[in-house]
Formats: C-alpha cells, structure tokens, sequence
C-alpha cells in the first residue's frame, strides 16, 4: 500500500507586523483572522490544518491542491480590498 501524503501550504504574513504598535497588531491580526476564515468557508474540516505563527498564519491542506489556490486567491483578494499589508507565500 502507498502511504504518500501530498499537502500544500500557504503561509500569510502581516508585513512589517512586529514594528507596529500593540493596538495596530490587534486589529491586523482580528482581519487576518476573519480573511483566513473567509478563504478557508469551502475547505472541509478535516482537509486543512490551520497555524498560528507570530506574524500571520500558516494553512496545509490536506487536500486537493487547487484548494489552497482557490483560499491564496480569495484571501489575497479580501486582504487587498481590506487595505491588509499582507504577503502570501
């Protein structure tokens, strides 16, 4: 039996995150965290895994791989019309 697991994952930074005053990181993360949710409303459950990091959030997906297109695409979008300094990688 093959058991190779393939996963994608998609890191999302708040740029310049540490510089910036308590009140303002509150706020960033508060919108990361609800762009995240957002992108993540079609992705099952059991399909992702989701990190906290200490600039922004890390997702693997334990499914298809177009899944973690589709949540880059929907969170960058969101965090653009947010005006969020967010990185995706």
């Amino acid at each position: 039996p093959d058991d190779t697991l393939n996963a994608a994952v998609l890191a999302l930074r708040l740029v310049d995150y540490p510089t910036r005053p308590v009140a303002e990181q509150a706020a960033l993360r508060e919108a990361l965290e609800e762009i995240v949710r957002q992108a993540l409303a079609r992705v099952p459950e059991a399909d992702r895994i989701v990190l906290d990091a200490s600039d922004g959030m890390v997702v693997v997906f334990l499914g298809p791989p177009l899944q973690a297109l589709v949540a880059a695409d929907a969170a960058r979008a969101a965090g653009n019309a947010a005006s969020l300094p967010l990185a995706l990688g």
